[in-house]
């Protein structure tokens, strides 16, 4: 089970019983999904797609063996997302003089 801030770190939208929709910068727009299917002898694996609105244009990435696993394994574009209204060094220097 994950723990809490990892899941609010790393957000997934449950969209049925086996799909999930992994969000990351675009709050609007999936950035991948995962599939979870069940195997003959009972074992699950997570199969981590290419997001896209049709799914049949959706491509395989990568097999887990758990949710956590393969939602930690969809990073964000940036190293340290950008939060809207914190002051970063680029934006202090940028407002020196002033308005």
């Amino acid at each position: 089970m994950p723990k809490d801030n990892e899941r609010e770190r790393m957000p997934y939208v449950q969209i049925d019983s086996d799909l999930w929709a992994i969000m990351r910068e675009d709050v609007t727009k999936p950035r991948a999904m995962i599939k979870r299917v069940t195997a003959y002898d009972g074992v699950e694996q997570y199969f981590l797609m290419t997001w896209h609105p049709d799914p049949t244009q959706r491509r395989l990435v990568r097999i887990h063996a758990s949710l956590e696993e393969a939602n930690r394994s969809v990073k964000w574009r940036t190293a340290k997302p950008k939060i809207p209204g914190r002051p970063t060094p680029a934006n202090m220097r940028e407002n020196k003089d002033g308005p």
